[in-house]
């Protein structure tokens, strides 16, 4: 590998999803660009949300389009990959690609250091089954980013040993979302009135989400005489599903599908009120800042970081995981104007110290300090070397 002023930094995701994940992931491979590195996005999969298209088809961008771990094909491709990129560092989006590349490293196709940023607290079941496989990878990483200081402790209680760990917590652009556009104009422009009371939610329909539980929950509101519109930001294959149970509960006309976005600006300036009612894998909720910082509350499930970004009562409300009690009181709550328009108004200076560029600064830190300390395969290797 060439010496360079800044480390070349290889960013290995599962493919262009329209998640949290890889959101972050291009917010840091530009933020690092601008100073001074020199990065490459090597995406293994083949899906790019339509969102992501144009991020896709950048200068700088590798999909592999591969599949699976047990073919062999896949593992070539991969390991050219990793030999191609000439990469100082490597950085692994999630468990699955931690993996691979410490697997990839340990058979020759890169002498990279290797940091894994990690986005998950609570499992699915499919990435739980993954996890004695990702408690072997990571003694070999050398750094693991988690995304919340809440998810780092609690993986610390589940006994997820890594030689080096920090939390850096994700960033949100201020300058970007600076809620620029007036609510009321906003809401005009996607067949809106003004005062209406607009609770939003900017998540993939995906079962996790639990877009499920917001239905209800609005169900239960329209009940009791308060009147709301639901303005759903994202696609997936739960969308149909959804659907269906506006029709079921009788909202039909009460929710707006607003599909997938590359630019969400335009749309969440219309939220009155932002939700997510994630039942597992939300650890530090991009999609919720980026609402706080255009100047709308969060109603968050209380799980991961959620407690890190909200306070109750003074920029939203939290809710205990699956609580459709908690989630209606906390609606009905900020169906007062007043009690709503007093979060709204601290709602942006709440996300300030998550800044992006605060964001970026520390993962330069943490990237420039790795290159003067030997990887992990390298440490292991000296004190072998060493022993007795």
């Amino acid at each position: 590998m060439q010496v360079r002023a800044k480390p070349k930094v290889a960013f290995y995701l599962p493919g262009f999803f329209m998640g949290g994940a890889e959101r972050h992931t291009l917010q840091l491979c530009a933020g690092l660009s601008a100073r001074g590195f020199e990065t490459l996005l090597l995406a293994h999969g083949g899906h790019v949300a339509e969102g992501l298209r144009d991020a896709a088809d950048g200068e700088g961008v590798r999909v592999l389009g591969l599949r699976g771990m047990t073919s062999l094909r896949s593992w070539v491709m991969a390991y050219k990959a990793f030999r191609a990129a000439d990469a100082d560092i490597i950085v692994a989006v999630n468990e699955a690609m931690a993996i691979r590349a410490v697997l990839l490293r340990a058979l020759g196709a890169t002498r990279a250091k290797l940091v894994c940023t990690f986005h998950s607290t609570l499992l699915l079941p499919a990435d739980e089954r993954r996890l004695p496989l990702f408690r072997l990878a990571v003694r070999w990483l050398d750094t693991l980013v988690f995304v919340s200081r809440n998810q780092m402790a609690h993986w610390r209680g589940r006994r997820l040993r890594t030689p080096t760990a920090v939390a850096i917590p994700n960033g949100v652009d201020l300058e970007r979302f600076d809620g620029g556009e007036p609510r009321a104009i906003a809401k005009q422009r996607l067949g809106l009135k003004p005062e209406d009371y607009v609770v939003g939610v900017l998540a993939s329909f995906r079962p996790e989400k639990n877009h499920e539980l917001l239905l209800r929950a609005a169900r239960r509101l329209i009940e009791t005489g308060v009147d709301l519109k639901l303005l759903f930001v994202g696609d997936g294959p739960r969308r149909r599903a959804i659907e269906a149970l506006v029709q079921q509960l009788e909202l039909t006309g009460r929710v707006i599908f607003a599909g997938e976005h590359a630019d969400v600006r335009p749309v969440i300036a219309a939220f009155d009120v932002g939700v997510i009612c994630s039942s597992g894998v939300e650890t530090f909720s991009l999609a919720a800042l980026e609402v706080l910082a255009s100047g709308a509350p969060m109603v968050m499930s209380d799980i991961g970081g959620a407690s890190e970004i909200v306070t109750p009562g003074e920029n939203g409300f939290l809710f205990e995981n699956g609580d459709i009690a908690g989630l209606t009181e906390s609606l009905a709550t900020l169906a007062d104007p007043e009690v709503r328009a007093r979060l709204q108004a601290q709602a942006r200076p709440s996300v300030e110290r998550y800044d992006l560029a605060n964001m970026i600064e520390a993962y330069d830190h943490l990237l420039c300090g790795l290159l003067q300390a030997g990887n992990a395969s390298d440490r292991a290797g000296a004190a072998l070397a060493s022993a007795p």
